[in-house]
């Protein structure tokens, strides 16, 4: 599952819209149907799933982002009939709004001369995810020309089987796993790469979410303020390192960690019986997290702008929890 994601995290690329992000946060880096900043896990899509296999959110601002049942602020969670009621709703209205995205997609991937097309904007999407790893790595042109093609091809089948699954009457989407394959679609990308670049791949496929965050925060720094490529590097790696440090320490509860998102990055937090209210109070706490290592390594002016784009995806995740009437 964690090498599904990682290749669905990259069809970002192929959509160029937030809808994109969240399929390639999901499964191209690791995540579930809930990532793109819609809400997850029990429900995963390439759309939107989290990193590591967790619980993961989409924005419903994003082309496609699944509902979620019902719970008023500070309310007792409904009982478990009505629960499922609930996620049987929100699946079915995720279905119907990722549907036209799914055919659209279908069309371009089944079609000869369209395929192509879609390969070379993938291909694209994955050229400016994956040149600082070809830097690190020391990667020869053809080397990582093979690279970039092989990762394509895997991204694009993979989103492909998803939106079969969602296009199915027939099949639950959110109980989608990927395509069952006696072949380990990461073999080829080994032989290619060696044992110890594709090591290196895979701890830079995971840190793919924090890079989207920091390149974020990267454009909106002013000139005097910019963050310079070392600094950015420590950044990510603080970041992606509190993320695992939440996730263990929540696991080592018997809770599950769910996540929400933009490219904006990751809140995450747990729902074990808890309101809505509570979810949020966690989601905060963990951006005060993410605030808190991040003021180990930005300077005050820095700091201000990553606070700001913490408190627009706190905004981001109120709204969805709690959507105007």
């Amino acid at each position: 599952m964690r090498k599904l994601v990682a290749l669905l995290s990259l069809t970002t690329v192929i959509f160029g819209t937030s809808t994109a992000w969240l399929a390639w946060r999901l499964y191209g880096n690791g995540a579930s149907q809930d990532e793109v900043a819609m809400q997850t896990r029990p429900a995963t899509s390439p759309l939107a799933a989290s990193r590591h296999e967790t619980d993961t959110t989409v924005n419903a601002a994003n082309e496609g982002s699944a509902a979620r049942p019902e719970t008023k602020p500070g309310s007792a969670v409904a009982p478990a009939s009505a629960r499922a009621a609930g996620a049987a709703s929100a699946a079915d209205k995720n279905r119907e709004v990722m549907l036209p995205i799914a055919q659209k997609f279908l069309a371009r991937f089944d079609d000869p001369v369209q395929h192509a097309a879609l390969i070379a904007e993938t291909r694209n999407g994955l050229r400016r995810q994956y040149d600082p790893l070809r830097q690190k790595l020391k990667l020869d042109a053809s080397t990582y020309n093979q690279l970039l093609d092989l990762l394509s091809e895997q991204s694009a089948q993979n989103q492909a089987d998803y939106f079969r699954c969602l296009v199915d009457a027939g099949c639950n989407p959110n109980e989608f796993t990927g395509r069952q394959s006696a072949v380990d679609p990461d073999l080829e990308v080994a032989a290619l790469l060696g044992p110890q670049r594709m090591d290196e791949l895979r701890s830079y496929r995971e840190s793919l979410g924090e890079r989207d965050s920091v390149a974020q925060l990267r454009g909106r720094l002013t000139d005097a303020n910019m963050l310079p490529d070392v600094q950015a590097e420590k950044l990510v790696t603080a970041l992606a390192d509190e993320e695992t440090r939440y996730k263990k320490e929540i696991t080592a509860q018997g809770s599950t960690p769910y996540g929400w998102g933009t490219p904006l990055g990751m809140l995450w937090y747990t729902k074990d019986g808890s309101s809505v209210d509570q979810q949020l109070s966690q989601a905060a706490a963990y951006s005060q997290r993410l605030r808190d290592r991040a003021a180990t390594i930005l300077t005050p002016q820095q700091l201000a702008i990553f606070a700001q784009m913490q408190d627009e995806l706190l905004a981001m995740m109120t709204s969805y929890l709690r959507p105007a009437p």
